[in-house]
């Protein structure tokens, strides 16, 4: 009978806790409708970029070539206000040579999501920038930047931008750094 009763006075007093916890988190939503909002996003887009490093058939050489192919980008954040939103993204890109070649591209980084102040609370448009590390094929790494502009409508994003990857496996000599850069267009879903 202790058991029971002891069983039924967590349960109540777990049951208090969780009403007096939703009160709060409802009085901060109020506050600040965004603070503390944990963000899921996947993008799906096209990147182009101008100077892949690719190894060429015809002149026994690497040589730098255009490549583009699809890009899946994961990001997950934290509204800290209605204006910043910080967490990390993981995206894997796939550029396509020809219908027989294509490489695998992963990057990894934090990034900061900076809101613009809009009047129309449907539509946030916003700028994103990360720094971190990117890999071909998870073997060769190097340093990963992007910097984008978009718009969140509701639960849709549209995210446009730049990426670079300074790397040796971007650099014809492979003794050396080079700088690989793209340009992306995304759509994405956010829940």
């Amino acid at each position: 009978m202790r058991r029971l009763v002891f069983v039924v006075l967590c349960v109540l007093l777990s049951c208090r806790a969780f009403a007096q916890t939703t009160e709060l988190h409802s009085q901060l939503m109020d506050n600040d409708s965004k603070k503390g909002v944990v963000q899921y996003n996947v993008y799906v887009g096209y990147d182009y970029t101008f100077d892949f490093v690719t190894y060429s058939y015809y002149v026994d050489d690497y040589i730098y070539i255009p490549r583009s192919g699809p890009i899946v980008d994961f990001n997950v954040g934290a509204r800290l206000n209605q204006h910043i939103c910080i967490g990390g993204e993981l995206s894997v890109y796939v550029p396509i040579h020809n219908k027989y070649h294509a490489d695998l591209i992963f990057n990894i980084a934090p990034t900061v999501k900076a809101y613009i102040p809009c009047k129309n609370k449907i539509v946030e448009p916003f700028v994103n920038i990360a720094v971190g590390a990117q890999s071909g094929w998870g073997v060769e790494w190097g340093l990963y930047t992007h910097a984008g502009i978009g718009v969140d409508i509701k639960r849709f994003s549209l995210m446009a931008g730049y990426r670079g990857a300074l790397a040796k496996y971007m650099s014809i000599n492979k003794d050396k750094m080079n700088q690989g850069n793209s340009i992306y267009l995304q759509l994405g879903v956010r829940w």
